[in-house]
């Protein structure tokens, strides 16, 4: 690919030409017909060869609405698709994602039984797969993996499209530009690398991180990249030439540890970022300074969101809290206790003062971050939970115990 080919396909996604979105029906789709599901609190589907497992789990109660038993290891990824909520993507520590047709809604008792489920399993990966994420069509799939590959998969058929190689070590996050079929993936070597989704070309390499690339993100309007590293560097990027713009580091104000989580403003150029120690930092994108930092925390961040409907910024820590703080005066608006440290939190899209949090202790908690409270606790996972997805009242959330598992918190929503 030429510089004229590859400066036009950073400068102009705004054609829909070469990527039309493809959904899946409700019938007549050509799902293979493999994987078990069952509905409800009625007990577990299992195999003969798992009744032993089952009879060590702990007898916790099952409030999803389906569970997704595919995996044979910790389920370390999952997504919805954006417009279809019913098609679920996971990766797991098997080095197999799975396309499933979930779910999302509770039955009546005769209908809670055992009963086949429309999926594709993906096979090709060597070693984990660490994340797995739809383009913002729905269109194509991309799995991440421990082997140092992602793959592109149509999420229609389950065909694999393309196989993206190049870095060294393994690919722990990765991201699509947000109107192309462009993907960027952060690699254990410190190295960012950037394809074409659809032709498998390498477009770019971005090399100066000296350790693991923890997060990967474009900024809000498509032109820049923005990397953060376990080396406590956060990166901008000019993605047509590979040069770093701006390298944020360094002074009594920032990171001492690792960064562990980052997060672009969807509609601004700030920056959040989280670190083993607990610090917030918030940059801007345009200057590549520290604008502020945030330091109420006493344990690693694990996750950072902006809010819509207030200018704060809700982030969830193992030192079981989330804080909901406002991005310019730094003041805390309200925190939460959960009940175990918080791996995860999502924004429900329909209701943005409604946030999601999955915990150490295999709980979710639905909270109201203008009130401050938890509106209601959902159990039914034996350990950890490592991801959350949502899409309107649909949750799915994947576990160290294996599972996938479908809530529905429309009555939470209000």
């Amino acid at each position: 690919m030429d510089a004229e080919d590859q400066d036009q396909i950073v400068d102009d996604y705004d054609s829909e030409e070469d990527y039309e979105p493809a959904f899946i029906g409700a019938e007549g789709d050509d799902f293979d017909q493999e994987i078990m599901i069952e509905e409800g609190l009625s007990g577990e589907m299992m195999s003969e060869d798992d009744d032993e497992e089952e009879e060590e789990r702990p007898d916790i109660p099952d409030d999803s609405v389906s569970q997704f038993r595919g995996h044979t290891d910790s389920v370390y990824s999952v997504a919805i698709h954006p417009t279809q909520p019913n098609l679920v993507a996971s990766g797991g520590g098997d080095d197999i994602a799975f396309l499933t047709i979930v779910n999302t809604q509770k039955t009546d008792e005769e209908a809670k039984e055992q009963k086949e489920l429309d999926t594709k399993k993906l096979e090709g990966h060597t070693d984990t797969v660490t994340k797995v994420c739809f383009n913002n069509t729905g269109d194509l799939l991309a799995t991440c993996g421990m082997d140092a590959t992602i793959k592109i998969w149509d999420s229609t058929t389950g065909q694999l499209v393309q196989t993206l190689e190049g870095p060294g070590e393994s690919l722990d996050c990765c991201v699509w530009h947000p109107r192309g079929p462009v993907i960027v993936a952060g690699s254990g070597d410190g190295s960012v690398w950037m394809w074409h989704a659809k032709t498998g070309a390498m477009m770019n390499v971005f090399y100066g991180h000296s350790d693991a690339v923890v997060s990967v993100e474009f900024t809000h309007d498509g032109s820049k990249i923005v990397s953060a590293s376990a080396d406590q560097t956060i990166r901008i990027w000019d993605p047509k030439t590979g040069q770093v713009l701006h390298t944020i580091q360094g002074g009594a104000n920032f990171h001492q540890q690792a960064i562990t989580a980052m997060k672009c403003h969807p509609g601004q150029d700030v920056i959040v970022a989280g670190s083993a120690e607990g610090l917030i930092s918030v940059s801007s994108s345009v200057s590549g300074k520290v604008v502020n930092t945030y330091k109420d925390h006493t344990e690693a961040i694990e996750e950072l969101l902006f809010l819509t409907f207030l200018p704060c910024v809700a982030s969830a820590s193992l030192d079981n809290n989330i804080h909901i703080w406002d991005i310019n005066t730094l003041q805390a608006r309200s925190k939460i206790q959960l009940t175990a440290g918080v791996t995860r939190i999502v924004v429900a899209p329909n209701a943005p003062h409604v946030i999601i949090a999955g915990c150490l202790d295999g709980a979710l908690h639905v909270c109201d971050a203008r009130a401050g409270k938890i509106l209601k606790t959902f159990t039914g996972h034996t350990e950890e939970i490592l991801d959350l997805a949502i899409s309107g009242s649909v949750l799915a959330s994947a576990s160290e115990d294996k599972t996938v598992r479908i809530w529905d918190i429309q009555t939470w929503l209000a």
